[in-house]
């Protein structure tokens, strides 16, 4: 039997955009099983416009970019992605920023030749062995004793930083949740899973609630840890430590560059599936010639 790919969709703005990323998948994968977390709160969306095979998470989840608000409605979709009665052998999370850069049969073809579970980027954290920007960058994220405090940004608007109580683990191990026999992993945050890791995860998205709690109130940007830290520390699991997405960080500020037409040749010589971030508003032509490389008609 033919490999089978299911979508989880995490989307709060450009419904056009959305749509035209729903279009492609349906034409490439025939109709794959996609489900559609939207945040209806901050653009509304006409859901009946969509083809039939998209369902989309009601009630939705008012997400925050970074927040565990948006773990909190990829778990609400990944549950009905996998309540259906035929559930895909694999899923992937996307952005509506997304859009794929290779055809259905290559992508269809690395997931069921892989001998991996999932196909997620992850780096471990540790003290003594801060070696890469993300480990240094999740340390201070995730593993260190922090408190909120108000500041004034320079166009004078309120907002709150964090800054750190506590650091070393001897004093921050009473605090976090981390040890020799639990580390923290971070990586990025989008990834793909077989049928068996969204199992794990759905079902420790239910019983570790104390990890959500400290995700959730005494860490920046969860999203980037979460899952890496859930599926690193599980048994079981073969990783690659690649999630397949191209992005580009050239930007160096909190969001990666927007893909244009002089990137297409980086594009399609790059090994992944996906690529992020495209804004169709701004580079549609972009997406038109990924059309013509990837579509099968």
């Amino acid at each position: 039997m033919a490999t089978s790919l299911g979508f989880i969709l995490v989307t709060h703005n450009q419904p056009n955009q959305l749509r035209r990323l729903v279009d492609t998948i349906n034409i490439m994968f025939d109709y794959p099983r996609i489900v559609c977390h939207h945040n209806f709160s901050i653009t509304p969306l006409n859901q009946e416009s969509f083809p039939k095979n998209v369902k989309f998470v009601m009630p939705h989840v008012k997400t925050k970019w970074g927040k565990f608000s948006t773990i909190e409605a990829e778990m609400r979709a990944l549950r009905l992605l996998y309540q259906c009665p035929d559930p895909p052998d694999w899923f992937t999370i996307l952005s509506g920023s997304d859009y794929p850069i290779k055809p259905a049969a290559k992508i269809i073809q690395d997931l069921s030749s892989s001998p991996y579970d999932a196909f997620i980027h992850h780096e471990i954290v540790q003290y003594n062995r801060l070696e890469s920007p993300w480990q240094r960058l999740g340390y201070q994220r995730y593993c260190t004793v922090k408190t909120w405090v108000p500041a004034i940004e320079k166009n004078g608007r309120l907002k709150k930083k964090f800054i750190t109580l506590l650091e070393k683990p001897s004093l921050t191990k009473f605090f976090t949740p981390f040890s020799d026999s639990f580390p923290c992993f971070v990586g990025d945050h989008f990834f793909c899973g077989n049928h068996r890791v969204a199992k794990y995860l759905l079902d420790q998205h239910e019983t570790a609630v104390s990890l959500q709690k400290y995700y959730q109130k005494h860490t920046i940007f969860p999203t980037e840890s979460y899952y890496q830290t859930l599926l690193c520390n599980a048994r079981g699991f073969n990783l690659c430590n690649n999630n397949m997405r191209y992005v580009d960080w050239s930007s160096e500020n909190a969001h990666p560059k927007t893909l244009g037409m002089e990137d297409l040749p980086s594009l399609l010589s790059s090994s992944a599936h996906f690529a992020r971030k495209f804004d169709s508003c701004k580079d549609i032509e972009i997406l038109n010639e990924l059309d013509k490389q990837i579509r099968e008609y």
